[in-house]
């Protein structure tokens, strides 16, 4: 099972800089089965998929939905993929002068 979360805080796999975007806001999951799930996490904005906006069950997508968090349309498959790695840890911003 992997499991990938979205939102604009910075311990979550996918950041997205976003102002619709709730800092936990949502989840990509892929099950052991191969089976793909998006979940909303009581966001404010919501999760939207096909145009759909979705509750915060687990709802089964296909690899052709498109999920919208926020104004963000995400790739998702590529975050579920097993190329992708998420981070540990993130490097500091550079510093302004």
């Amino acid at each position: 099972m992997k499991i990938v979360t979205v939102g604009r805080a910075p311990d979550n796999n996918i950041i997205l800089f976003d102002d619709k975007v709730s800092g936990k806001h949502a989840s990509f999951t892929l099950t052991d089965k191969q089976e793909y799930y998006v979940q909303d996490f009581n966001s404010t904005n919501g999760t939207f998929v096909n145009g759909n906006k979705i509750g915060n069950e687990p709802f089964q997508i296909l690899p052709k939905d498109t999920v919208k968090i926020g104004k963000t349309i995400v790739p998702w498959q590529t975050y579920l993929s097993d190329r992708f790695e998420p981070a540990k840890t993130f490097p500091k911003a550079p510093v302004r002068q």
